[in-house]
């Protein structure tokens, strides 16, 4: 009996770390073979259609590593072996992989990647934890050598993220917001009409106060007058906190080669490249605070109380909500014995919101921007602050939405270790953190958004100071992480060793979280940048549409192809009552679906005062160009059939809408595809046609080609035609050997018919 239990003591060990290998490569091979893409905007994943069952090699390589591991580790620690003492060190160690068993049996999702990356970073916590000797590799880099390389790495990411937004903005993806109404405001402000917005058509600090943020960067803007030189800021004011990241660390006291990884581990963050294309809006004024917070705690420690104090009030002025992230800040200070800056910054920073908010943006014409994410909650201050007890179903089912949790995960899951080691300074963040989840929308609970600025900020400033002040035993959290390690007289953890761990272990979330959710990983998960760089260019185009407006003549524009005139133009939305000497619209944006819109559409289209200067449907968009000059009569692009010509024009197709009827004509020697829509009475309102092609490519396989074409070329809305009226769609094939179609109508806002013409 002694000898088989001799013979399973050495075999168990043995058997943990080949199944803890085996569990950590399997998860590994689900979140890299059998997701294709991720989506952080609405936490969805697509998984793999034709899984490559080779990746299952990385469970071999798994195993192989963890036996390996296992063997190095009992080698350099024979004395406790020998003794029989700690004989399963290692396999307590990774014992936590263990979790994910359950997550096997689950259907794949957003949580696949994000569970692997959290286990996997305790493991390697652990396990470096108990290693002996020392990993640290000396570097040997000053500081002049360190700062350079953040220098270099700052300059590639503003690079890249430059490139990314020319991108998207020559592909007619990037929005007019709110990069492109912070420079129009910037320049109507040069211009002497202050802090005016023409998308707004009014003072824009009614909607959000913000003159410093415009201050700043008015000098710039008159100098480097450009769209190109605008897009270098978003990168760069997002990725210098690098710099100051690390000026903070070694003023905590870490050593030089390590504040340089925090600075690096800081331009790892998902947040920090995700910002920058901001889904589509780009550069938001709010970036500003993330270096004033940093740079205010670098100021703080230098103990140059007065000009960090400096920072702090000039960052109020860049948007009045990083007031209650200040006035947080305020009450953490308080809490860890710094009374006197606490009392200040809680006071200042409340009073400063109060007046601005109570007293200064009423006093503007229109209402408070913010109030209107939680009218769900109430309408005043009050009923918002009373909602948890007279809305307890509202609040709390916002605040408890899935995509809340997933935020928080992906926002301190890249430096979870190391935050967890001084977890007091996060509190600063939980007002803000609380109103982004309770907003009447979960789209803006993505780690895209300009609403976490704040919080990115004080989490990578939580990590350094969690790291310098790491001693012999880890603190708060991080012990629930060590759990079962620790044995008293047998067994400590020394300074370096804890220090190599959560440099290591953090090291190794960062670089999952980048790999999985960040938009600069072009070989990673996120599916943003494919989206992106798949769109068409349309710089061609643009540049010919250009050539129909003047410069500097007022213009009436639909939201994305606004944002190429708003240094050419003085341009505005196709909204309201005043539209401008030319009006451009693209039928194909996102952001048209509205009443307002349809309004404005039918008054310039009913117009005597409007002439139809340009119209066509290229690359997914349909362009109609007016200018405000005598009408002239529009092309005829309808025509009348008669029920007896009507049923011999083609074969019949469902359009899905009862007021319509289709019929289609398919010439496949040249490659022409007819498609007639006739109303079968008078309507109210219009619609745009969504035609689906579908093929078979001869090797094999689907294709397909879609369109969304206006009625009547745009100009010709259904509403303006009568019974009978047909509008006739000639559409090159482009799918190899067709063998069906869908045509679905999108019936669009009906537009209010007393409104008279412009």
């Amino acid at each position: 009996m002694d000898e088989k239990s001799a013979t399973f003591k050495k075999i168990l060990p043995i058997l943990i770390s080949s199944s803890s290998g085996l569990i950590l490569g399997y998860s590994l091979y689900l979140s890299l073979f059998h997701i294709r893409e991720i989506s952080t905007i609405s936490y969805k994943v697509s998984t793999e259609n034709n899984v490559n069952y080779s990746g299952v090699f990385l469970v071999a390589i798994f195993i192989v590593f963890m036996f390996g591991f296992e063997r190095i580790y009992r080698t350099k620690n024979t004395e406790y072996y020998d003794n029989g003492k700690h004989g399963f060190e290692f396999q307590k160690a990774i014992l936590p992989c263990f979790l994910l068993l359950p997550f096997f049996f689950m259907k794949i999702a957003f949580y696949t990647p994000l569970v692997f990356l959290i286990v996997w970073t305790i493991c390697v916590f652990r396990v470096v934890a108990i290693w002996p000797g020392n990993i640290f590799l000396k570097w040997r880099g000053g500081s002049i050598i360190n700062i350079a390389m953040i220098f270099l790495a700052v300059f590639t990411a503003v690079i890249y993220g430059t490139l990314f937004q020319e991108k998207m903005f020559s592909s007619l993806y990037l929005d007019y917001g709110d990069w492109g109404s912070a420079l129009n405001v910037i320049d109507n402000t040069l211009k002497g009409k202050w802090f005016f917005s023409n998308a707004l058509e009014k003072n824009t600090l009614g909607e959000h106060f913000q003159p410093g943020a415009f201050l700043f960067f008015a000098p710039y803007v008159y100098i480097f007058r450009s769209v190109t030189a605008f897009f270098i800021i978003n990168p760069f004011i997002l990725n210098i906190g690098a710099l100051l990241i690390y000026l903070l660390a070694v003023r905590k006291g870490i050593p030089g080669g390590q504040a340089l990884i925090f600075a690096f581990l800081f331009m790892l963050c998902p947040s920090i490249a995700n910002m920058c294309p901001s889904i589509f809006y780009g550069f938001h004024m709010v970036y500003l605070a993330m270096p004033c917070i940093l740079l205010f705690f670098l100021l703080y420690e230098m103990k140059y109380f007065k000009t960090a104090f400096l920072i702090f009030l000039f960052s109020l002025t860049i948007k009045e909500t990083v007031a209650v992230f200040w006035g947080s800040l305020g009450i953490v200070f308080i809490m860890t014995g710094k009374r006197r800056s606490g009392l200040f910054m809680f006071g200042a920073s409340m009073i400063y919101y109060l007046l601005i908010s109570k007293l200064v943006m009423p006093s503007i014409p229109d209402s408070y921007g913010l109030m209107y994410r939680y009218g769900h909650l109430g309408k005043t201050y009050t009923e918002i602050l009373l909602s948890p007890f007279t809305k307890p179903a509202t609040f709390f089912g916002a605040l408890f939405r899935y995509q809340n949790i997933y935020l928080l995960i992906m926002l301190l899951s890249p430096v979870m270790i190391v935050i967890c080691n001084f977890p007091l300074l996060l509190l600063s963040g939980a007002v803000t953190y609380l109103f982004i989840c309770l907003q009447i929308s979960p789209e803006s609970t993505t780690n895209y958004v300009q609403h976490q600025t704040e919080l990115v900020g004080i989490i990578y400033i939580c990590a350094v100071y969690g790291y310098a002040q790491i001693k012999d035993s880890p603190s708060g959290l991080c012990s629930l992480f060590l759990a079962g390690l620790k044995k008293t007289g047998y067994f400590t953890f020394s300074e370096n060793s804890m220090r190599q761990a959560f440099l290591i272990a953090t090291l190794c979330s960062s670089l999952s979280s980048f790999y999985f959710f960040s938009v600069e990983c072009f070989f990673g998960k996120n599916n943003y940048p494919y989206l992106c760089f798949s769109m068409p260019d349309a710089k061609g185009k643009i540049e010919k549409l250009k050539t129909f407006i003047p410069e500097r003549t007022v213009l009436s524009a639909t939201s994305h192809i606004a944002a190429h005139f708003v240094l050419r133009n003085d341009t505005f939305f196709c909204k309201g009552e005043k539209p401008g000497d030319y009006i451009l619209m693209d039928l194909a944006d996102g952001f048209i679906n509205n009443e307002d819109f349809e309004n404005f559409r039918r008054r310039v289209l009913l117009s005597e005062k409007y002439n139809l200067r340009y119209y066509g449907t290229e690359i997914g968009h349909s362009w109609l160009i007016l200018k405000r000059e005598a009408r002239k009569p529009f092309p005829d692009v309808l025509s009348r059939m008669n029920d007896e010509k009507w049923e011999l024009n083609g074969s019949p197709v469902e359009v899905k809408n009862p007021d319509f009827e289709g019929r289609f004509v398919c010439d496949m020697e040249r490659k022409i595809f007819l498609f007639h829509l006739r109303l079968k009475k008078k309507v109210d309102y219009d619609v745009f046609i969504r035609l689906n092609l579908f093929g078979k490519k001869s090797g094999g396989g689907l294709s397909y080609q879609g369109h969304i074409f206006p009625f009547g070329a745009g100009f010709r809305p259904a509403y303006t035609a009568e019974k009978g009226d047909v509008f006739t769609l000639n559409i090159p094939i482009e799918v190899e050997n067709l063998s069906s179609i869908s045509v679905s109508l999108d019936k669009r806002p009906e537009p209010d018919p007393d409104l008279a013409p412009f």
